[in-house]
C-alpha cells in the first residue's frame, strides 16, 4: 500500500518478498559470503572445511516459540538450506551449529546462546 503510493507516477519496481528464509537468492547470499570468509583464511581447503560455522539468529523467548511463532523454524530452515547448498556447490561440509542472540529479561529463552 505504501509502496504503491510512493511509486505512483515514477519508474520504480517494487516486489514482495513476505518470507524470504528459503529464497533461493538468499540462500545462495549466505553462501556465497561463507565461501567468501572461508576462502580468505590463510588454510588448505581440507582444513577450511573442518572451520566450524555458527549461525546466530536474534532470539526469543521460549514462551513465544511455544505459542506457535514459525521464526525459530523458519531460521533452522535457512540454516538447513544453507549447509544443503555448500555441500552441493562447494563440498563444504563444515561442522556448524545454530545459536540464538540478544536474551533480555527473566523468562527462559532459545538455547544455545551465542555467548554459551
Amino acid at each position: 500500500r505504501d509502496a504503491d503510493h510512493a511509486s505512483s507516477g515514477s519508474d520504480v519496481q517494487w516486489s514482495v518478498i513476505d518470507r524470504w528464509h528459503n529464497h533461493p537468492k538468499f540462500i545462495d547470499a549466505v553462501v556465497d559470503r561463507i565461501v567468501h570468509a572461508l576462502n580468505r583464511l590463510p588454510l588448505s581447503e581440507a582444513e577450511r572445511a573442518r572451520v566450524p560455522i555458527l549461525f546466530s539468529a536474534h532470539g526469543i523467548p521460549v514462551k513465544t516459540m511455544s505459542k506457535g511463532d514459525a521464526y525459530p523454524h523458519e531460521i533452522a530452515s535457512t540454516v538447513h538450506l544453507v549447509m544443503s547448498r555448500l555441500v552441493e556447490k562447494h563440498s563444504a561440509a563444515n561442522p556448524h551449529v545454530l545459536c540464538w542472540q540478544s536474551k533480555v529479561g527473566p523468562l527462559p529463552w532459545l538455547r544455545p546462546s551465542t555467548s554459551d
